[in-house]
């Protein structure tokens, strides 16, 4: 590895506990078949996150993307933190993409970023229909449908219906990953079988 690449490394170290304005520059001197690297390093004053904004969303509401970001206002800025609430929220499963936006403080001396989290919401939800017949079961059918961002809110919702001549099934079932806005998943299923 070269002084300017360990440079580099050691830039990103400084960059994941919030220095974003370090400078890091590699001298290196060659001494018969050996390099001396010598470092010099400024590493400037950690920034802070000030604010923290959702754009984009149009179906989903903000609570529920707000509630995966792993940073709050006043935090130090950490790149693993701001990668790790974006792949959160594209675990949703609700948005097509997931951006980050940071924007530094134009005031000199200042050490604020503001980020904004840039979603683009996706078709969600599913519906199904079929039907058959068996021998044994003779005319056979199935409808179902799967809401998963039910009214934007997180919470999922899906029934399916099965019938046919001789049985008929029912399900309906409710899950609520935030009850009472906090980390408790609450689910609930009910079905009948005639």
């Amino acid at each position: 590895m070269t002084g300017p690449q360990l440079a580099d490394l050691i830039r990103l170290a400084y960059y994941e506990k919030g220095y974003l304005d370090t400078r890091v520059t590699a001298e290196e001197a060659f001494r018969n078949d050996s390099i001396d690297v010598a470092f010099t390093i400024f590493e400037g004053q950690p920034w802070s996150i000030r604010r923290i904004g959702v754009a984009g969303n149009t179906k989903t509401r903000e609570k529920v993307i707000r509630r995966e970001v792993a940073l709050r206002p006043g935090d130090i800025y950490q790149q693993n933190l701001v990668q790790e609430s974006q792949r959160r929220i594209y675990m949703l499963n609700y948005f097509k993409d997931v951006q980050v936006q940071p924007q530094y403080s134009p005031v000199e001396g200042e050490r604020y970023v503001d980020l904004t989290f840039q979603v683009e919401e996706k078709p969600t939800g599913q519906a199904s229909m079929g039907a058959g017949y068996s021998d044994s079961e003779k005319l056979v059918g199935q409808i179902g449908l799967q809401i998963p961002n039910l009214r934007g809110t997180g919470q999922s919702l899906d029934f399916s219906w099965e019938f046919g001549t001789r049985r008929t099934q029912f399900l309906v079932g409710f899950s609520e990953p935030w009850f009472l806005d906090t980390p408790t998943s609450l689910s609930a299923r009910v079905y009948t079988l005639e």
